[in-house]
């Protein structure tokens, strides 16, 4: 069988930027796994949204695989729309503790949908060593391979979307720095970060080459005595073809994980040609989130935390702009900048966390898909 490149990262669903919504190319590494005396972690959650409908899922972690100094991180997840599997895997002892020799698998399928209007089928590996710097900061490096399988495209669709039907096989290295800033005094506050930086050189089927840079910066100011919290995510990602036009299988598809309020594939180009205003996905993402948390505001509900948040970004740029059915109508894939601002509330029910999202889009495009709602709840063990 076919393996296929997206040189595969991380393992977390909910926040996948591709066509595929799996842990591919376009996803930032994770954070190292640290180790504890808990033996292992399982958490379940369940929630619902507009694009996949009601959907539950599973994690499961541990460091102390087999009684031994190993980690594994397993997720699934199914919807009414899509299941999801991902593992990852790391051995300390194999190469010394410095670099730690991991890997990396997932499997993917989605069905058609109102925006995604394929069917997609993605699955991929990759062994990598990770290397420690200094106590918060790593280096990564991999070769993946991967496949997916983009398919049932209805007659008369994109003609961006009709090029890229069939399957298609990639090979990629891939480079990543991950820094923790942890436990900082910034005079009543406590600063905590993350940057994240990626690095892929990949090649597809038909010796066409391009690379992928992406960019994640997180930080949180936690007041030391008032119950504020301040969260800021930076994020950025670009696809630079080296040769043809970039596949939908490697375009950035976005939605609450860069704006809230917008629907997976509701933001950037679509073609507006054909029926159903396909989304096409883009080259480009840029995006920014901002929350303002208050847990524990009321004393007599400590357990309930609300909160406001504002969220700005947008998906563009294409290598093919020629959209319409038979490729004659241009799609728009300039630069349209989306925001909306909500209310985020948190309540700890003592078994797990029900967490809701009202999100109001303030600027948007007349074909954009917008999801003012979304609710959660999870849990561990």
């Amino acid at each position: 069988m076919a393996f296929r490149h997206f040189l595969a990262a991380v393992f977390w669903v909910g926040t996948v930027p591709t066509i595929a919504q799996a842990q591919t190319l376009n996803e930032p590494p994770p954070a190292p796994y640290e180790a504890s005396d808990v033996a292992a972690v399982l958490s379940l959650r369940a929630g619902r949204s507009s694009d996949r409908g009601g959907f539950v899922g599973l994690d499961l972690k541990t460091d102390r695989l087999f009684g031994r100094n190993q980690s594994l991180r397993l997720s699934a997840e199914v919807s009414e729309s899509d299941h999801r599997f991902s593992l990852n895997y790391e051995a300390p002892d194999v190469m010394g503790q410095n670099p730690v020799l991991g890997l990396r698998a997932y499997y993917h399928e989605t069905e058609r949908g109102d925006i995604i209007t394929v069917d997609t089928t993605s699955y991929g590996i990759m062994p990598y060593l990770r290397w420690t710097l200094t106590n918060d900061a790593d280096v990564y490096a991999g070769l993946a391979l991967s496949n997916d399988e983009i398919s049932d495209l209805p007659a008369a669709s994109s003609a961006i979307l009709q090029r890229d039907l069939g399957d298609t096989d990639r090979v990629a290295l891939r480079l990543g720095y991950g820094k923790t800033f942890g436990g900082q005094d910034a005079g009543a506050w406590v600063y905590d970060g993350r940057l994240s930086i990626s690095q892929d050189f990949a090649t597809r089927s038909g010796g066409l080459a391009f690379s992928v840079t992406q960019l994640s910066y997180a930080t949180q100011f936690a007041h030391q005595t008032a119950p504020v919290r301040i969260k800021t995510n930076l994020m950025g990602g670009a696809l630079h073809m080296s040769s043809g036009d970039s596949n939908v299988g490697e375009r950035f598809f976005h939605g609450q994980q860069l704006v809230r309020g917008f629907a997976f594939g509701g933001i950037g180009p679509v073609d507006g040609a054909v029926a159903g205003n396909p989304a096409l996905g883009g080259n480009v993402y840029v995006g920014v989130q901002l929350d303002l948390q208050f847990p524990s505001l009321i004393s007599a509900a400590p357990r309930f935390s609300p909160g406001v948040f504002f969220d700005a970004g947008s998906v563009f740029d294409l290598d093919n702009t020629n959209g319409g059915a038979a490729g004659a109508n241009v799609v728009d894939d300039s630069f349209h900048l989306r925001s909306s601002f909500g209310i985020s509330v948190a309540y700890d029910t003592g078994i797990g966390e029900i967490a809701m999202i009202l999100a109001h889009p303030l600027s948007e495009r007349s074909y954009d898909r917008t999801e003012e709602v979304q609710i959660s709840f999870g849990t561990s063990f």
